[in-house]
């Protein structure tokens, strides 16, 4: 499971142990867009970045990204 830290700014980062994993960002015109490529090369692995239609469902979608990334490296979250 990710640890989420909210900014200042209103967005979020994903933690894993003391690595970003990912963010959620929410833009000036209140779209909010979110990005899981940071830490780890997602390409043939999971959906790496995309728009959501809440805060909520943007973490799921890094969280899901990551969940499928250590399935494909054989790897376990702690």
């Amino acid at each position: 499971m990710l640890r989420w830290g909210e900014q200042r700014s209103g967005n979020w980062f994903a933690y894993s142990g003391e690595l970003t994993i990912g963010m959620v960002v929410v833009r000036d015109n209140g779209t909010i867009a979110w990005d899981a490529a940071n830490a780890v090369h997602m390409k043939w692995t999971a959906e790496a970045n995309g728009e959501a239609a809440s805060v909520d469902a943007a973490k799921k979608q890094v969280e899901t990204a990551w969940a499928k990334w250590l399935t494909r490296a054989a790897l376990q979250p702690k």
